[in-house]
C-alpha cells in the first residue's frame, strides 16, 4: 500500500516537472519513509488510545525512537514484520507498565534501568547489513547515544519520585532498546559465522 502511494506521488511530481529522473530514487525513499512513519505513529497512537494509555504510549515512542535512531540493533527483514513487531512491543510494554509497579518496587526498576543503560553504552551502535557505519559515524553515534541515555536515565530518576507509571514506561523503553541491541549483536555474529562456514 505504501509503495503504491509512493509511486503515485513520485509519478505526479515527475509529470509536473517538480523533480527530475535523477532524483527519483531519493524522493521515493523519502516519501516511503515518511508514509511508513505516519502509519506507524497512527497505529501506535490507536493502541495507546484503546488501552487507555495514550500519554504512556507517546512517552515510550519518544524515548524509544530517540535511542534507536542512534543505537541501531535488530531490524526485521521486511516492513510488514517491522510493523507487526513494533506494535506487539508497544502493546506488551503498555501492559507491563501497568503490572510492574504492582509486582516490584522502584528499586528493581532503577536496577533494570541502569543495567539496560550499561548494555546500550557498551554495545551501541550496532550495525545492520543494510546500514553499515564508517569509523566517523560510529564515533558520532556513540556520542549521541551517551547524551540520550543520560537524559533518559536522569528523566527516569525524576519520574521515579513523581509518577510510577511514567517511570516504568521509561525503564521499559530503555530495556527494549537494550534488548534490540543484544539481539542485533547476536544476529550479526550469527551472520558472520554462517558466511565463514
Amino acid at each position: 500500500m505504501i509503495s503504491n502511494i509512493t509511486d503515485h506521488v513520485v509519478r505526479n511530481l515527475l509529470q509536473a516537472g517538480i523533480i527530475n529522473q535523477e532524483n527519483k530514487e531519493v524522493y521515493e525513499f523519502g516519501i516511503e519513509t515518511f508514509c511508513s512513519d505516519v502509519v506507524n505513529l497512527m497505529t501506535t497512537a490507536m493502541i495507546g488510545i484503546l488501552m487507555g494509555q495514550l500519554w504512556e504510549c507517546l512517552i515510550f515512542q519518544v524515548v524509544f525512537i530517540s535511542l534507536r535512531s542512534w543505537t541501531g540493533g535488530y531490524h526485521a527483514s521486511s516492513e510488514w514484520k517491522c510493523w507487526v513487531l513494533s506494535n506487539v512491543m508497544v502493546a506488551v510494554v503498555l501492559l507491563l507498565s501497568r503490572r510492574l509497579p504492582i509486582w516490584f518496587d522502584s528499586n528493581v526498576g532503577l536496577f533494570l534501568l541502569f543495567a539496560a543503560a550499561g548494555v546500550i553504552l557498551v554495545l551501541a551502535p550496532v550495525e545492520n547489513e543494510n546500514n553499515p557505519l564508517d569509523a566517523d559515524e560510529v564515533k558520532s553515534y556513540k556520542c549521541r547515544v551517551r547524551t540520550v541515555v543520560l537524559i533518559s536515565v536522569f528523566s527516569s530518576i525524576l519520574l521515579c519520585c513523581l509518577s510510577n507509571s511514567f517511570f516504568w514506561i521509561l525503564v521499559l523503553a530503555v530495556l527494549s532498546v537494550a534488548l534490540s541491541l543484544v539481539i542485533g549483536t547476536c544476529a550479526n555474529k550469527w551472520m558472520r559465522m554462517r558466511r565463514h562456514l
